[in-house]
């Protein structure tokens, strides 16, 4: 259809395709209208796709539609340009899933750049849903956005591990590494030595640690098998190592200490494998503070870890810290048994 007068001109075309069978129904329309007078001229280009089909056991429809649209207007306030894609399915009445994309530019002092995605569910008790998107302002003094609005946000590598995540107004990440912080508060109700340590080493290739820190290992490993009616027992309380660790009296240090035991049984018999690390003792097993300590016994296989890091006082000048075991393992007849303790730890003394 075409229509032209003086000051205006309109050209439109419509046209449709459609298929029934029973309830069963597909269609397709398409829509391109051309309009000018002597201020404006807009063009448009719309698609629309329908399907719809009857469940013949609950009678219940589902629905798919999928709309294209263009837009381009030019006039007194401007020009723009819009691309709108619109998808939406339900087989429940009521629920309906979507995914929308919009493009768009408009010119002038106002004007912007802008594309946006959104996917969203509609359901009886409300909608949920989670949107991105980019906006470049015309106006210099205003700053260019990338946004994300989600109940949460993940950040994958290419096999699917999640780096970093957003969730409640809280940020958490796997591993950081930062070569320069400014924060006005850092609160820590606890820090695990597991996020620091990196296979018993702590990272530190992007600092020069030694300028400001010297590491004191704390370290002692064993493993004993028996089978065949042996028997292993070290008796109560064995002391494997001691580290004395100096230190300026102005100065703090932090402890790591991760502990481990292992004990595996297969048959009859029996296993206990025991380690504990003590501060500031003198020699027995009684005497200081228990730092940490990792237990296993019974049947099976069972590891028991334990890490902590925690920082030393101000005011000492020379901590003991001393490594104690109690182990012992039996095995039946036609059995076998493995204990193993392990202490991977130590202490970071700022200079």
């Amino acid at each position: 259809m075409a229509r032209a007068g003086a000051d205006a001109a309109l050209a439109s075309d419509i046209s449709s395709l459609g298929a029934t069978v029973g309830n069963n129904s597909a269609a397709i329309q398409l829509e391109a209208t051309a309009r000018a007078n002597a201020d404006s001229a807009l063009a448009a280009d719309i698609a629309t796709l329908d399907a719809k089909v009857f469940d013949p056991d609950t009678g219940l429809p589902s629905v798919a539609s999928a709309v294209d649209a263009l837009s381009t207007y030019a006039g007194p306030d401007g020009a723009l340009a819009d691309a709108v894609t619109a998808l939406s399915a339900s087989s429940v009445p009521g629920d309906i899933a979507k995914a929308n994309m919009r493009m768009g530019v408009m010119s002038g002092p106002i004007g912007y750049s802008r594309i946006a995605f959104e996917t969203r569910y509609d359901g009886t008790g409300g909608y949920r849903g989670a949107a991105f998107g980019a906006d470049t302002p015309a106006d210099p003094g205003q700053k260019t956005r990338f946004w994300m609005r989600a109940d949460q946000t993940v950040v994958m590598d290419s096999t699917g591990n999640v780096s970093a995540m957003f969730d409640g107004g809280s940020a958490y990440f796997n591993n950081a590494r930062i070569r320069n912080l400014t924060a006005q508060n850092i609160t820590a109700d606890k820090i695990d030595a597991a996020l620091i340590l990196q296979n018993g080493s702590v990272i530190e290739d992007l600092i020069d640690v030694d300028t400001f820190s010297r590491f004191e290992p704390i370290v002692y490993s064993f493993t004993r098998t028996v089978s065949g009616g042996q028997t292993y027992d070290e008796g109560q309380w064995t002391l494997h190592g001691t580290v004395i660790v100096t230190k300026p009296v102005d100065k703090p240090c932090i402890e790591f200490m991760n502990v481990e035991a292992f004990a595996s049984l297969s048959g009859s018999g029996n296993r206990d494998a025991f380690i504990i690390v003590k501060r500031g003792g003198n020699g027995t097993v009684a005497s200081g503070e228990e730092v940490v300590r990792a237990r296993m016994q019974g049947n099976g296989t069972v590891t028991d870890t334990k890490t902590i890091m925690r920082g030393g006082l101000l005011n000492e000048t020379s901590i003991r810290y001393d490594i104690w075991t109690w182990n012992s393992c039996a095995a039946g007849g036609s059995s076998n048994a493995t204990i193993s303790v392990k202490c991977d730890s130590g202490v970071w003394v700022f200079r």
